[in-house]
């Protein structure tokens, strides 16, 4: 075996250390992420909705590592490890980011601790499309910036908050369509009121536009002395992807649903195998919008 060799088997090592170590550390930092204490709710209440919050929260973190370890090898093992810790723990902080403005800004008027102390399985679904929309996001960034160092993560923070904004747009799109279609009530109160439903459908639409939004890097110029410019571009091009993908499926959704009341069985009589249809439009159109773009 040469020495070529046993260098990448190194970094290897170390690049799987330290992500095995980020996921055993997740089991800590639930606390953080959602204030709720993991072993009360997972073994003596038997939480399932914080059960599922955990799971998603997992692939987040496998995606936010699966772009930390990537890239081009550093010079040293040293220099290996401290970038990949570093877009780590950047990426643990961002998903509690995520976490933190889905509660102030986007899920009004309830506690997402609370909700989940109560095994509310709706507002446990909303959660785990966010943190996995969200990792999904800040994985293309790590891969889209093209510095592996620290002087990538103003540009990562940038395309971070661009996503959001989109992000909340679904959010907004989603509240208006269902204050019009029921007199004004609120979409997020229908959540804590226990609609799964209304949930798995959300997850679709949330999970649908981040995978869009991750084929977004390919068509934006790294340019981290312009990042005004990324900002507009990454933010035009997420709306224009939304607003595509709302299209689609309003015309792909009477016909593959043809006879079927989705408000009355959705909304009303929380059907959740109309909303997992739904859901598996959006993302079936995500994916496809994919192939176009990359």
């Amino acid at each position: 075996m040469d020495n070529l060799t046993l260098w990448y088997i190194s970094i290897f090592a170390v690049d799987v250390a330290i992500a095995v170590a980020a996921l055993i550390g997740l089991r800590y930092a639930m606390a953080w992420f959602t204030g709720v204490h993991v072993k009360d709710e997972l073994d003596r209440k038997d939480n399932f909705a914080f059960g599922t919050v955990i799971a998603a929260a997992v692939v987040a973190l496998a995606l936010v590592l699966s772009a930390a370890v990537s890239g081009d090898v550093a010079t040293s093992i040293a220099t290996e490890a401290l970038n990949v810790v570093l877009y780590c723990v950047v990426g643990i902080v961002l998903l509690k980011l995520g976490l933190f403005s889905q509660e102030k800004l986007m899920l009004t008027g309830f506690s997402i601790k609370e909700q989940l102390q109560k095994q509310n399985m709706a507002v446990a679904v909303v959660v785990s499309a966010n943190l996995i929309a969200v990792g999904l996001i800040i994985r293309s960034g790590i891969l889209w910036v093209e510095a592996d160092d620290y002087t990538g993560l103003p540009a990562l923070a940038v395309v971070f908050v661009v996503s959001q904004l989109v992000l909340m747009l679904v959010t907004l799109l989603r509240s208006k369509v269902y204050a019009k279609r029921h007199n004004q009530s609120s979409w997020q109160q229908a959540i804590a009121s226990g609609n799964t439903a209304l949930a798995i459908r959300y997850f679709g639409q949330v999970v649908a536009t981040a995978l869009v939004l991750t084929a977004i890097g390919g068509l934006v110029v790294y340019l981290p002395g312009q990042l005004h410019l990324v900002a507009v571009t990454w933010l035009g091009l997420g709306v224009a992807a939304l607003l595509v993908l709302w299209v689609l499926y309003r015309i792909i959704l009477p016909v593959l649903l043809t006879g079927v009341d989705v408000v009355a069985e959705v909304d009303e009589q929380q059907n959740i195998g109309v909303a997992w249809i739904e859901a598996a439009i959006f993302m079936a159109i995500a994916i496809i919008l994919i192939a176009f773009l990359l």
